[in-house]
């Protein structure tokens, strides 16, 4: 987000006047009320025009909710790739560019010069496994299924349970958190890790009592045997560029907290 205001503030005077707030997740509410009359996902019902979504598996800038949500609103001829590319911290092209290009002409062929490749016949969504050329298509959006993990202690640096599956993340998965005392702390951020890797995260203006944190939806491969970290803090550290610290002061108590992960009902990497 950071890149992006950065890149056109000096043009416009509205992303200036409310970079700060954005960055910073200190007015969520009004920032939502800002983007929402901006934003083209009201108007998707009415697009009938055929339409190849192609996503990235792990896209900071974008995560998968957004590729669903357009999916699920356009009606028009419609198919959904979920694909090894994105922006940071993946790259483009990434691994399956030469899929995703065959995908893009065989749709305009069929669609815009009328050739009869089959494409509209094939299935809808289709996920890249996390390495490699494995693909899995499916008619519909996929089923999934939750995981919890409780998250005991207070302290801002956690370890979950051993998972006894192999898992796949797909969809909004929630983390639920006690806020005990809190003073002078705008944002709050929780990041979970699989070693060092970096799974989701997520952030919200904390309160006192329960607070619920919605993660970012990116489809991540976790082998039998893994076990999640869950760190808080005002920023997601320096491992990681969706939360970037801003030297915030105050203080915060935390209590129990728990995940509930929305997985793939079968894994596709592994």
């Amino acid at each position: 987000m950071l890149g992006f205001a950065k890149a056109v503030e000096a043009r416009s005077p509205l992303i200036a006047a409310n970079e700060d707030a954005a960055i910073h997740s200190t007015d969520p509410a009004g920032i939502k009320a800002l983007v929402a009359p901006r934003s083209a996902l009201s108007g998707l019902g009415g697009v009938t025009t055929p339409t190849y979504l192609f996503q990235g598996r792990v896209d900071y800038a974008f995560d998968v909710t957004q590729a669903v949500n357009g999916y699920t609103r356009i009606k028009g001829p419609k198919h959904l790739y979920v694909g090894q590319f994105g922006h940071a911290p993946s790259t483009f092209p990434g691994p399956d560019f030469a899929y995703v290009m065959a995908q893009g002409v065989a749709w305009f062929d069929h669609y815009l010069r009328g050739v009869p490749n089959g494409i509209e016949k094939s299935k809808p969504v289709t996920i890249a496994a996390a390495k490699g050329a494995k693909r899995v298509s499916y008619g519909a959006l996929p089923k999934t299924k939750a995981i919890g993990a409780g998250f005991r202690g207070t302290g801002l640096r956690r370890t979950g349970p051993r998972f006894g599956q192999a898992l796949e993340t797909f969809g909004v998965s929630l983390l639920k958190v006690q806020v005990q005392q809190v003073s002078d702390y705008p944002r709050l951020v929780a990041t979970v890790l699989a070693g060092n890797r970096v799974i989701t995260h997520g952030a919200i203006e904390p309160k006192r009592g329960l607070n619920t944190i919605r993660l970012a939806n990116y489809v991540q491969y976790l082998p039998k045997g893994t076990r999640l970290t869950v760190v808080f803090g005002n920023s997601s550290g320096s491992a990681d560029v969706a939360y970037l610290g801003f030297g915030e002061q105050g203080k915060i108590t935390l209590g129990p907290a728990f995940l509930t992960l929305q997985v793939l009902a079968k894994p596709v990497s592994g």
